[in-house]
Order: C-alpha cells, then sequence, then structure tokens
C-alpha cells in the first residue's frame, strides 16, 4: 500500500515539476523589451482606471474601489494614478535608452 502511495507522489511532483518548469520557460523566451512593453500598457490602463474612477466613470466596480482607497488613502488616491504614470514613463525612458543602445 505504501509502495502506491509513493507511485502516485512522485507522479503528482513530476506533473507539478513539469507545469513550473514550462511556465518558467514561457516567461525566460519572452524578451525583456516585451515584458517592458506590457508593464507600461498595463501601468497606463491602471492609471486611466483609477482617474476615471475618481470622476466616476469606472463602473460600479470604479466606485467600489475608489470609495474603499479614498477611505483608506483620503487626498493621497490622486497620487496612484501619478505613480503608475511615473512608472510608464521610467519604462518608455528605459525602451528608449535600450533602443538607442
Amino acid at each position: 500500500m505504501s509502495k502506491l502511495k509513493r507511485s502516485e507522489n512522485s507522479r503528482g511532483a513530476r506533473k507539478s515539476n513539469k507545469k513550473s518548469s514550462s511556465k518558467e520557460n514561457i516567461l525566460s523566451s519572452i524578451k525583456s523589451e516585451t515584458k517592458q512593453g506590457i508593464l507600461t500598457v498595463v501601468f497606463f490602463l491602471l492609471a486611466v482606471i483609477f482617474v476615471l474612477a475618481s470622476v466616476n466613470y469606472a463602473g460600479p466596480v470604479g466606485k467600489e474601489v475608489f470609495h474603499f482607497l479614498s477611505v483608506l488613502l483620503g487626498v493621497g488616491y490622486y497620487l496612484i494614478p501619478l505613480f503608475f504614470l511615473m512608472l510608464v514613463f521610467l519604462f518608455l525612458k528605459l525602451k528608449k535608452k535600450n533602443l538607442t543602445d
């Protein structure tokens, strides 16, 4: 009985190792410039969503997010989109620098 459990456990470990290694292969096969571009777009979209939520144009979810974060952070809520925009400009500057090198 214990031999059966051991073989099942070793199979499960092999499967999880294959899954994690395939994820690592996918992420490592993406160029760093592509990752920077994806992050730039994501941060820009987050900044837009937070700005739209602050003027009540992001729908019911945006309204709840704005309410929660404005209660939590107060006026500091408006720093969140600025932070994301600063990250966007940073990634754009790094991308421009990489292209010139």
